[in-house]
């Protein structure tokens, strides 16, 4: 979700209950998106409006389907609905103390307008009838941040699931605290599986001491340490053997980690390793050798056999 987006409506709702803001639930109260869409809005009210029945179904609806100004050319600098096209129907609001009427109901009444922006850049207007109600402002204030918050890391952790390569965070410790996709997807791990874990849990018993000895020299680094990069090899949950290359570097008491897959590469150097074996062993046999030269560089190489018969 991007973060110029308004959040979806549900997500305050929730985050509600728990910062248990509603408080007087006498006093009505409605949180409006730049464009004048229904964010957040009381019982109170909604019943007002004539809606007491359907809370949930005036969520994302156009505010103006609930109420109206009785004096528009007061509350706003420009009319609202020049503006409703380009989805800002409410950035010519003046804050303050507005009458509004219930289109349902008839009611009026004097509510009390502010805006508010969140850390991402995204304005909303809070309405109370409560005319001077910093508290509930600062408390919607303080959700649409921490909802900002939220949506900012996964914001992030999406971008991050785009890589081919695997990505890991580790604490002090040496302890997993976030991976990506790719990291999952390798070795079969689902992320409440790793959390917890320790990054050389997942190394080959044959590589421990020397990934070992390049985690303790980043966990002993201090804030901040150089990039080291070593191989080592990673068993997944169905002990499928991975061989990857790591590059790690600490900043902030968070060690980084970014590995690449080469096990493809290792089974190819492994099969030419083993053909060459062969062909020493073949020429070792019929006591034959074999050179090579480049034609038009001064290099040449023999093979072993070669030097064992001059």
């Amino acid at each position: 979700m991007s973060n110029n987006r308004p959040l979806k409506t549900a997500t305050i709702q929730t985050f509600a209950q728990d910062e248990k803001f509603l408080g007087d639930e006498a006093t009505p109260r409605i949180v409006l998106t730049i464009a004048g869409d229904v964010f957040f809005i009381n019982q109170s009210f909604a019943r007002l409006a004539g809606f007491e029945d359907n809370l949930d179904t005036l969520l994302g609806q156009k505010f103006f389907k609930l109420a109206d100004f009785l004096e528009p050319d007061d509350a706003f600098r420009q009319s609202p609905f020049l503006f409703a096209a380009e989805n800002s129907a409410f950035d010519g609001l003046r804050t303050g103390n507005h009458n509004i009427i219930f289109n349902q109901t008839n009611i009026q009444m004097p509510f009390q307008f502010d805006r508010i922006k969140s850390a991402g850049g995204v304005s909303y207007i809070i309405a109370s009838a409560l005319l001077a109600d910093d508290e509930f402002t600062q408390t919607i204030a303080k959700i649409i941040n921490k909802n900002d918050l939220v949506n900012k890391g996964q914001n992030i952790q999406n971008f991050l699931d785009l890589s081919n390569d695997a990505l890991c965070s580790c604490g002090d410790d040496g302890i997993i605290n976030s991976v990506n996709e790719t990291f999952i997807n390798l070795l079969e791990y689902g992320f409440h599986e790793l959390n917890g874990r320790g990054f050389l849990d997942l190394v080959h018993p044959d590589d421990k001491p020397a990934a070992r000895t390049s985690m303790q020299y980043l966990i002993r680094s201090g804030a901040h340490s150089e990039m080291i990069d070593f191989e080592c090899r990673l068993i997944s949950k169905s002990a499928q053997i991975i061989w990857m290359d790591w590059k790690h570097k600490k900043t902030d008491g968070i060690i980084y980690s970014v590995g690449r897959d080469i096990t493809a590469i290792k089974k190819h150097e492994l099969v030419l390793y083993r053909r060459e074996q062969q062909l020493e062993e073949a020429e070792a046999i019929g006591r034959m050798g074999h050179w090579h030269w480049a034609l038009g560089q001064q290099e040449f190489s023999f093979s072993k056999e070669i030097y064992r018969i001059f």
